[in-house]
């Protein structure tokens, strides 16, 4: 299920050659919320993974799978309520024809919330 649009918005995009850097608005009335948690709202590990996925899929133009986690680090809670604007930085360090690694952080101007170092793959039909 894709999150962005529900989940988060999309705010801006920026490449500048080595990183991908995606402005990011947190959607607190996104219904995962209502459970996690009530009257204080914390942005779920598996949704901000999902969210690297999908900015991944923006920045490759094509949808990707996460194939392999090497790291996955929640370093700070985040909540739609304190932190509704993140940046997901992506740095792609290694390209095959359908392979991605990549290292991405979700953070803001203060604070790293989570790191995360993978393989992407080409979703095949």
């Amino acid at each position: 299920m894709r999150l962005k649009d529900t989940y988060y918005k999309l705010v801006s995009h920026i490449n500048d050659g080595k990183c991908d850097v995606f402005e990011v608005d947190l959607l607190a009335d996104h219904p995962v919320y209502e459970g996690h948690f009530p009257g204080m709202p914390v942005s779920p590990g598996v949704c901000n993974m999902q969210m690297i996925k999908e900015c991944s899929s923006i920045a490759a133009r094509k949808e990707l799978l996460i194939e392999n986690i090497s790291v996955c680090r929640l370093s700070a809670v985040i909540s739609p309520l304190d932190n509704p604007r993140v940046f997901v930085k992506i740095q792609n360090d290694f390209m095959a024809e359908d392979k991605y690694k990549i290292n991405a952080t979700i953070e803001d101007d203060m604070t790293v919330f989570m790191t995360f170092k993978g393989e992407l793959i080409e979703k095949k039909d």
